[in-house]
């Protein structure tokens, strides 16, 4: 089976996304923490292992902002065939997802404000058993992707446009 990638400037909104994040996050937890917390404690202890719970969160949240996203580019990939879209993603545990094209409800296309800089879309499938996505994905991919499993939804047609040409 052929599998296909999603855009490689998924990686630079990913990292984009996630610093802000970041930001917000250590913001909101340095404040908390050490701004109402530990002015309240006295145990040398108790603040040893605050200090020691901080810079484990702090870097996997680095981890997670910085080099996850390499990661997860080289493990994303996905197929459309006739009958079925398969995903494939993780980064330690590997998932793979097969839909049937006949169980799709609806589907839809979203683009954020990072992903609108970089001219990406994700593709959002429903199905009765849950949302799954296609991150990432060129916004004119993305486009004749859902207008062609939109067809095949609405109309149940087979998908001539997927076989390899």
């Amino acid at each position: 089976m052929s599998y296909k990638k999603i855009d490689k400037k998924a990686v630079k909104a990913w990292i984009i996304a996630r610093t802000i994040f970041l930001v917000i996050f250590a913001a909101i937890y340095f404040i908390g923490i050490y701004g109402f917390l530990m002015p309240i404690i006295n145990n040398t202890m108790e603040r040893l292992i605050i200090h020691i719970l901080t810079v484990i969160i702090n870097g996997y949240l680095l981890l997670y902002a910085f080099l996850f996203p390499l990661i997860e580019y080289k493990e994303w990939k996905y197929s459309i065939t006739e009958d079925k879209i398969e995903l494939v993603h993780g980064i330690f545990v590997r998932k793979k997802i097969i839909i049937p094209i006949s169980r799709l409800q609806f589907l839809d296309v979203n683009q954020g404000p990072i992903h609108r800089r970089y001219g990406l879309s994700t593709i959002r499938l429903n199905t009765a058993g849950g949302l799954h996505e296609i991150p990432a994905l060129t916004n004119d991919e993305a486009e004749e992707i859902s207008k062609n499993l939109a067809s095949v939804v609405e109309a149940g047609e087979s998908i001539e446009w997927c076989r390899e040409k």
